[in-house]
């Protein structure tokens, strides 16, 4: 214990400075570079935003960064472009979207909850069309979707 004391006493602030030291040097050199970013956090909340509810399961941003939610407990899907809400045309059964992934092409695939409310399984929506995909129409072992990812 008494060395411990020692080292972080007398050894640690010479190492501290030392460290300094070097990270001063490389950044003067041009090794380092140390620039300031803001983030900007926003939140959207029922209280200060027309959305239907806090209940959000699932959020996913497309290549043109607009942002598609799942507003869970009001059942409905949400996609915000950073200006407007939209409630895009897309046929969800159930309306209970538990996961959204967006492949490389755009398309997006929602990842529905049937369980105990019926209706789940995975919609594709490639813009303009959506197409459903359940046990009885594909290889799905389960309606019942909660996570989803995409392979490359």
């Amino acid at each position: 214990m008494k060395d411990m004391r020692f080292f972080v006493r007398y050894q640690l602030p010479k190492i501290i400075l030392a460290l300094a030291f070097i990270f001063g040097l490389f950044r003067s050199l041009g090794f380092v570079s140390a620039q300031a970013q803001s983030f900007y956090w926003s939140w959207f909340v029922t209280t200060n935003f027309s959305i239907p509810t806090n209940d959000i399961r699932a959020v996913a941003i497309d290549i043109d960064g607009s942002k598609w939610i799942s507003a869970f407990g009001a059942g409905q899907l949400l996609r915000f472009d950073g200006v407007s809400w939209t409630t895009p045309n897309v046929q969800i059964p159930n309306g209970r979207v538990e996961t959204i992934s967006i492949d490389s092409n755009g398309i997006k695939w929602f990842g529905i909850g049937g369980f105990g409310q019926g209706g789940g399984g995975v919609v594709k929506f490639d813009g303009i069309n959506s197409t459903a995909y359940f046990v009885s129409n594909s290889g799905l072992p389960n309606d019942n979707v909660l996570s989803s990812a995409i392979d490359s």
